[in-house]
This record gives C-alpha cells, sequence and structure tokens, in this order.
C-alpha cells in the first residue's frame, strides 16, 4: 500500500466510497442494504433513512435521533456505528454487518423452534450485559425481542433497532408512550397512559424472551392483540414446559412479575441459579464462540429485518407474520 493509499483509507469515508451489494431490510423509513467500502473491501450494513418525509413530525424525528444517539455508545453487545454520513435528505448509518441474521432466524431452524437451556443461557446473559449498559446511560430499549437481536459470525448476539428507544432525563421520570411489539409489552406499558413506566418493562421483556427461548412462541402469544394485552394484565402467561429445569422456571417467573418493583434487577440477574455454565466475565470477554455455528448458507438466507425501525410506534409484524416460527407458534399453544 503506497503512501497515497494509505491516506484514502484513514480519512472518513463519503457515501461515493461504498458499494450498495443487496437490500437486507426494509422499514418505514427505508431500507438496510449490505455493502462493501471499496477502499478496503470490509462489509458494512447500510441504513438509509430519508428524514425527508419525516421532518416535520416530531414522534419519527425523536425516533430517528434515538437510534443514532444508542449506536454512537460501544458496547460489545450492542451493533456499532461506524459513521453517520448525512446527505440532502437522508442519513447513511454505517454499522457493522451481522452476517447471521437474527436470534428469531435463528430460532425457526431449529428443532422444535427452541433453544436448549444452555444455549438460551448465553444469549440471555449476553442480551443481559447490553441491556446493563444501556440502563446505564439511561436508556430504556422498549422494543427488546428476538428480531432485535442480531448475530456476528462468531455466533454472539447484539443489540440492535433502537429507533424506539427513550433516553431518562431525570432519574424519577416515568414515561407514557405507547410503544414496542404486544406480546413483550409489560402490564405498566399497556397501561402507561394511567401508570407511566422505567426501566423494568425491559426486564419483563427479557422474560419473555427467555419464554419464547425455550418454548418456541412467546407467553403471552394469541390471535387477537386484545386476547394478548389482557392475558399481559392479568399475568396469565400460556403454562411453562414440565420438562425446563427448576432454575429456567423460576428466572422467568421472577421477571414477569405483575409489579414493576418485584422483578428481579439486572444486578441481582447476574447471582441468580440459571446462569451456572458460564462466567458472567467469560461472556462479557468474549471467551467463547456461540453455541450454534452460523453456516454460510443460513447467513445469507437470514435477512437482517430488524435493523430498522417500524412503521408504527406499536409494532404488528407478530400479527401479519406466516413464517415458519409463527405457525409453529400456533400449533404448539397449549
Amino acid at each position: 500500500t503506497n503512501f497515497a493509499e494509505m491516506r484514502l483509507l484513514q480519512r472518513t469515508p463519503t457515501i461515493n466510497d461504498f458499494e450498495l451489494l443487496e437490500v437486507v431490510g426494509q422499514g418505514g423509513f427505508g431500507k438496510v442494504w449490505k455493502s462493501v467500502n471499496i477502499l478496503d473491501n470490509k462489509v458494512y450494513a447500510i441504513k438509509i433513512q430519508s428524514i425527508k418525509d419525516v421532518q416535520f413530525d416530531a414522534t419519527k424525528m425523536a425516533q430517528i435521533r434515538a437510534e443514532r444517539h444508542v449506536l454512537e455508545i460501544a458496547h460489545p453487545f450492542i451493533v456499532r456505528l461506524h459513521w453517520a454520513i448525512e446527505v440532502n435528505d437522508s442519513v447513511f448509518l454505517i454499522m457493522e454487518f451481522m452476517s447471521g441474521g437474527s436470534l428469531f432466524s435463528l430460532q425457526s431452524s431449529r428443532p422444535m423452534k427452541k433453544f436448549t437451556e444452555q444455549e438460551t443461557e448465553f444469549y440471555i446473559m449476553e442480551t443481559s450485559l447490553g441491556l446493563m449498559h444501556l440502563h446505564a446511560h439511561n436508556i430504556c430499549f422498549r422494543d427488546l425481542k428476538p428480531e432485535n437481536l442480531l448475530i456476528d459470525d462468531r455466533g454472539h448476539v447484539l443489540l440492535s433497532d433502537f429507533g424506539l428507544s427513550k433516553v431518562h432525563n431525570s432519574s424519577d421520570l416515568l414515561h407514557q408512550s405507547v410503544v414496542g411489539t404486544p406480546e413483550y409489552m409489560a402490564p405498566e406499558l399497556v397501561q402507561s397512559q394511567m401508570r407511566g413506566y422505567s426501566y423494568e418493562v425491559d426486564l419483563w421483556a427479557l422474560g419473555c424472551l427467555v419464554y419464547e427461548c425455550l418454548h418456541g412462541y412467546s407467553p403471552f402469544y394469541a390471535y387477537a392483540i386484545r386476547d394478548t394485552f389482557i392475558a399481559i394484565l392479568n399475568g396469565t402467561p400460556h403454562r411453562m414446559s414440565s420438562e425446563l429445569s427448576r432454575e429456567a422456571a423460576d428466572l422467568m417467573t421472577d421477571l414477569l412479575q405483575l409489579l414493576p418493583a418485584s422483578r428481579i434487577t439486572l444486578t441481582e440477574l447476574k447471582s441468580h441459579r440459571f446462569f451456572r455454565s458460564y462466567t458472567w466475565d467469560d461472556i462479557m470477554q468474549k471467551r467463547y464462540d456461540g453455541p450454534i455455528t452460523i453456516s454460510v448458507a443460513q447467513s445469507e438466507k437470514s435477512l437482517v429485518r430488524s435493523m430498522l425501525p417500524e412503521n408504527h410506534e406499536v409494532a404488528n409484524e407478530r400479527r401479519t407474520r406466516t413464517d415458519s416460527l409463527d405457525l409453529c407458534r400456533k400449533k404448539q399453544i397449549p
């Protein structure tokens, strides 16, 4: 490499330095492209957000700003933002490309559409560490679900899609906006305009994630959203599998508490008996590869659709999706 080429590699890139290869996601504000930097041949994901049509919509502009803010916070389990480039009426978020697709797509390829307890343990530990980092920076995720957990080439999961995230301005502020995916909404989020809510909604969603990993469907899944909300407000999830360990059942129970103050905290989570196969330090340092090998063929089939913000504040894709895992849910729920 000569001196001129080194200077090119060291400067901040422009959008003309990237070749768009294929669309790997579609959402409310635009598309996510798999792309390559023509200067060094490295692959990236580029999310193109059009602000022309939403610049007078305060809510959607806030979602765009929130996502960029979160992505700028570096952490091993949060998708990395390399550069943000503004051109005319568009923002180009240039991020690391997650070749393994989403945890949802990986789960749909597993036997019985679910993970083992040890596999679940690994993914929940990594997810929890990412959540801890968000909360330490006064950020409430508000849309934790398998679609928003992306997998890298070593099988690690990283949090993504922060368009619905909210930054706390003070320690005692309660949010009141109804946002998120119905099946993963906490009771206080469903009733947010009456009660308000805070970080504990992410703990409830984490409990839903544990349940879905171990069962193949979410704990409050129903054909109608109204029935989902009734089950959430009553705290009546589908029954747990009798094949699960006592520790797994206890973890779900500890997280899916109706009262926010009764839920286990992320700090307490680190000493829970369910987490016994790995140490938290080993997980944080990524000393192990993920428990499931991500094949090239599987990676190419996995669309990184969850890297995009939703079309609506309340995400409805779980109501309309017709993929194999959704059909499996309908058949398996007791």
